[in-house]
């Protein structure tokens, strides 16, 4: 597999370069359209418009087929249909009337293999869904699903969980040392401009980590020429919460500042069996970014720093042991640049990071008869920064991307305290440990990827490859002086075949790798379920995935199937064991594990129709096995429904949302089994004027019961739930 991949790549480097035919994008004033980004619906790529609106598409699709369009700010601007090749001028569309397409088919700028499925929650929706987390913005897309609860809950994709799903803001990792995986917990989607999930491989494009796919968080960019203000703010009851968000955009010469500042805090929420104690949190948080015109190219600069507090963890055994998350801070430096034709590339996109994140962890024992109090506090820091260059070359019939991408975690320090008191509740001693003195991990990372479809042909082939070089280090602390360094090959290939003019199928085959994590490695401390114990000793996965999509359109409607088979080599699996000498208290351990096999089916559907109705539905199946001992793997989420119906009419709209779980008999390792649950959401928005729009949602509106999770501790999901919010525009 990785000699054909990395042989095909080299091959297309050889094809003689051609100036694809161009088209061009105007305003509805007839004026070129620049820096827009124009994709072609259901695949992978797109194309930025030049200072005189053109742009290529490479290999030309063969009509009739569909082009979303992006502001420069990442607004989804709508859909052009293209039925034939008479005219090469295109106009933006008038407004978002068509978002319903392109879910299921479109991630502007996340880069992504051909059987990927890519989602776009776009701005529109999440101004109508109004998620109150990162993770909530996966409800409707088949093969996603959560861990945990509480504020801290925790995305995944294709039951890929605990690090092996990636999540970005703004082209930058986000990598915390907790053993669920990131979750980007201090951030709220109410500041956010779009998220981009690509389910599938994506070890090519980005290395480890995206095994599961792709969650692309993207914050606005300023926009130039326009002075603008934003405003939102959310009360809320049953998840009872207050949230408040203000943007400010201001020309600056040629360019513009944005700014944001934001803030919420939740209590503790209602469930169908009462009142869920520890699930409270707040934080607050402020970004801002400045953007300008250099020549043809178009450089950023932003500073987000955001800081959550008193993170609640809930559990059945909170009154034994309250787990909580008194300190999360997060400080993040991008820089972007795009930039036109340079070194042989038409397009090269240069992006940058630095930040530093601290996460403390506490797990407070009450007092009983047989023991006094004790906290039990892991106090971790770290620094992290990224750089990310990537070009993309036209061919006759293909193109060409390539790229060096290199990210590293590095000075993290892990600090264990124990504060002990007596039977009166005084504080009686205090001891502090190093689990973890200085610990770093860089990756380099060198990548090529290619498409070409030959002339006269149904067929489109595509091939990527990657060669990763990992160091890792560690210096004291619990594991002691450890070194290692490897290198890392990964790649897929791919065939797409047009099976009619509106339907097309692909399959592809990918090799894949996830890296341990330093603390899956170094740490030993309090974690939020228990005691957890490093293994240095740990392998890193590797993957072969296999997918087969078909997509199609029928009438107005888009239908896509997506099928999968997962196989993990040396499974890095936690596991858990009583302590002996503290029955609150559960020890967990890492380990490899021989291989796991996932598999997986996934459906897609949406049709628009008429009156301003559109209805989409999806689907999801999926099953793992450890096939060491034929016991199932863990995180893979249970069979799923889910169908939204919306409406548009002149200043009102309205949406309701129905979604059933079934019942998974087959937990996996540290889980329980989970019941079958059907539940019903609704939205209603009023257009005030003068910018103004009032929404009204209630969320589980019949009040069901059913657990969080499927760990042996879970408490059971938010019940009835309404709010309301209020935004303007300026």
């Amino acid at each position: 597999m990785r000699r054909p991949a990395l042989a095909f790549a080299l091959c297309v480097c050889a094809v003689h370069a051609a100036s694809p035919d161009p088209w061009t994008l105007v305003d509805a004033d007839g004026r070129p359209a620049a820096g827009f980004r124009v994709q072609v619906v259901g695949r992978t790529g797109s194309a930025v418009t030049g200072a005189d609106g053109a742009f290529a598409i490479e290999p030309g699709p063969v009509p009739p087929f569909q082009l979303a369009v992006f502001d420069p700010r990442g607004t989804l601007a709508g859909v052009i249909g293209v039925n034939d090749l008479a005219s090469r001028t295109l106009t933006v569309p008038a407004g978002v009337t068509a978002e319903v397409i392109v879910r299921g088919g479109v991630a502007p700028s996340t880069p992504s293999a051909p059987a990927a499925a890519a989602t776009l929650f776009a701005g529109e929706t999440r101004e109508r869904t109004r998620p109150a987390r990162l993770a909530d913005v996966l409800t409707e897309i088949p093969g996603a699903s959560r861990l945990e609860e509480g504020a801290s809950v925790v995305p995944a994709l294709r039951g890929l969980a605990r690090g092996r799903t990636l999540i970005l803001i703004d082209d930058a990792r986000v990598t915390a040392e907790r053993r669920a995986g990131p979750s980007a917990t201090f951030l709220d989607p109410a500041v956010l401009e779009s998220v981009e999930v690509v389910r599938g491989p994506g070890s090519v494009g980005y290395g480890s980590d995206a095994l599961g796919g792709v969650i692309h968080v993207r914050t606005p960019l300023p926009r130039p020429g326009d002075f603008a203000a934003r405003f939102e703010t959310t009360a809320a009851t049953g998840l009872p919460y207050a949230a408040g968000a203000v943007e400010l955009n201001v020309p600056a010469g040629d360019g513009a500042v944005l700014a944001q500042v934001r803030a919420r805090s939740y209590q503790d929420y209602d469930s169908p069996d009462g009142k869920v104690p520890n699930s409270s949190a707040r934080d607050r948080g402020a970004l801002v970014r400045w953007l300008t015109p250099v020549g043809d190219k178009r450089l950023w600069f932003a500073l987000q720093v955001d800081r959550a507090r008193d993170i609640g963890k809930p559990a059945t055994d909170s009154s034994v042991t309250r787990a909580f998350y008194p300190t999360e801070d997060s400080d993040r430096f991008t820089v972007g640049l795009d930039a036109g034709r340079f070194a042989g590339f038409e397009t090269v996109e240069v992006r940058g990071f630095a930040g530093r994140y601290r996460l403390v962890t506490d797990r407070d024992r009450a007092q009983t008869a047989a023991v006094t109090r004790r906290i039990q506090r892991a106090d971790v820091d770290a620094n992290d920064a990224s750089f990310r260059a990537t070009g993309t070359r036209p061919f006759e019939r293909g193109f060409l991307r390539a790229g060096v991408d290199f990210s590293s975690r590095f000075g993290l320090n892990s600090e264990e305290t124990t504060f002990s008191f007596d039977a009166s509740g005084a504080p009686t001693s205090t001891t502090t440990t190093t689990s973890v003195e200085r610990a770093s991990r860089y990756d380099l990372g060198l990548h090529v990827e290619a498409e070409v479809a030959p002339a006269d042909s149904r067929f489109t082939l595509a091939g990527g490859a990657r060669l990763d070089g990992i160091a890792v280090r560690n210096e004291g602390g619990y594991a002691g002086d450890v070194s290692d360094e490897r290198g890392v090959l990964s790649g897929y290939a791919s065939a797409s075949a047009r099976v009619a003019a509106t339907s097309s199928v692909t399959l592809q085959l990918a090799r894949g790798f996830r890296d341990p994590t330093l603390s899956d490695r170094f740490f030993r401390g309090p974690s939020g379920r228990g005691f957890i114990t490093g293994n240095p000793d740990l392998k890193p996965e590797s993957t072969l995935q296999a997918d087969l999509v078909f997509r199609t359109k029928a009438g107005r409607a888009n239908l896509a199937a997506y099928a999968y088979a997962y196989r993990i080599d040396d499974l890095i699996e936690r596991y858990g064991e009583p302590d002996p000498t503290d029955p609150t208290v559960t020890n967990f351990y890492y380990r490899n594990r021989a291989r796991a096999d996932l598999r997986g089916l996934e459906l897609e559907a949406e049709l628009p129709l008429a009156a301003g109705f559109r209805l989409r539905g999806a689907a999801s199946w999926a099953e793992g096995e450890i096939v060491d001992d034929g016991t199932p793997a863990a995180d893979i989420p249970p069979v799923s429904f889910v169908a939204t119906v919306e409406q548009d009419l002149d200043r009102v709209w309205w949406r309701a949302r129905g979604r059933v779980q079934l019942r998974k008999d087959d937990p996996g390792p540290v889980e329980v089994v989970t019941p079958g649950y059907a539940t019903f959401d609704a939205a209603v928005g009023v257009r005030l004027g003068a910018g103004l729009e009032a929404r009204l949602g209630v969320d589980n509106l019949l009040d069901k019961s059913y657990p969080a999770t499927a760990d042996p501790t879970a408490v059971a999901a938010p019940g009835r739930a309404a709010s309301l919010t209020l935004t303007g525009r300026f």
